[in-house]
């Protein structure tokens, strides 16, 4: 059973308005799971905003004008997770946690130098990427299957209140106000957390969850990153078809028998 003062406010940003079917499940069973142990539970889609830096910003604002809740669980349309998995988050008890979300995309150059033991264990796992940067690289420590992060994908992620306003605090300088009627409407004004930029050491185009990993970090928050809970990222896929490849010579498809009678065309 989970501390009785935690309650979820869930934000989910949404250009369309669409959620996906995974992301649909997933919720259901979290609203299911936090009946269970008694945790008071809120979502916001952000529909009719083009942008993820307004979306998150906004997300923010309207989760600190709750009173009410004690985390933010930042969980975007396309994700799906196993909702024990926020409960471990819970439990681990720390300011900022994060998911680890694959990018979109197959790294088909990075199979053929998986390690066997890695492409038997999960291949499709295996063969996905994923933005992440560690302190050391070399030397990762993981503490209750958490380790510390510089930056990752806030796609899926849970900030506790009182971290939010203590960066909110910190960056007075950076609040905005919104048209008169606009979609934006958090209390007529927000402090933007979340900024595209430009790293002024590297060059290097920043996203606006590296930036506010960032400020966090500044701030003096530890980001974590869960390294055993799986979390799924729909996205569409080319399925870029070559059907020569199923006409191999026998020796080159591991012994199978090449089919006696193929005709390819017309």
């Amino acid at each position: 059973m989970l501390d009785t003062d935690i309650s979820l406010f869930v934000a989910t940003p949404s250009t369309s308005g669409a959620v996906s079917d995974i992301y649909l499940q997933s919720m259901l069973t979290l609203q299911s799971t936090c009946s269970a142990n008694d945790v008071l539970l809120a979502v916001l889609t952000i529909g009719q905003e083009a942008h993820a830096v307004g979306a998150r910003n906004l997300a923010v604002s309207e989760y600190l004008s709750n009173t009410d809740f004690s985390h933010l669980l930042l969980v975007d349309p396309s994700v799906g997770f196993n909702p024990e998995t926020v409960v471990r988050w819970l439990t681990f008890d720390r300011d900022i946690v994060i998911g680890a979300l694959p990018q979109g995309n197959i790294d088909w150059e990075k199979i053929g130098r998986l390690p066997e033991e890695a492409a038997a264990r999960n291949l499709q796992g295996a063969a996905l990427r994923y933005e992440l940067a560690f302190p050391d690289p070399d030397h990762i420590e993981v503490t209750s299957g958490f380790a510390q992060v510089l930056h990752a994908p806030l796609g899926f992620s849970l900030i506790r209140r009182g971290a939010l306003e203590k960066l909110v605090a910190a960056h007075q300088d950076r609040t905005f106000t919104v048209p008169e009627g606009g979609y934006l409407r958090a209390n007529g004004s927000m402090v933007s957390l979340f900024e595209r930029a430009i790293d002024p050491e590297t060059k290097l185009a920043q996203s606006e969850d590296m930036v506010f990993c960032r400020r966090a970090r500044e701030a003096g928050f530890d980001l974590w990153l869960d390294t055993q809970s799986r979390v799924v990222s729909t996205s569409t896929y080319y399925f870029r078809g070559d059907v020569s490849t199923q006409f191999l010579p026998a020796d080159e498809r591991r012994g199978e028998r090449r089919p006696t009678t193929a005709k390819l065309g017309a």
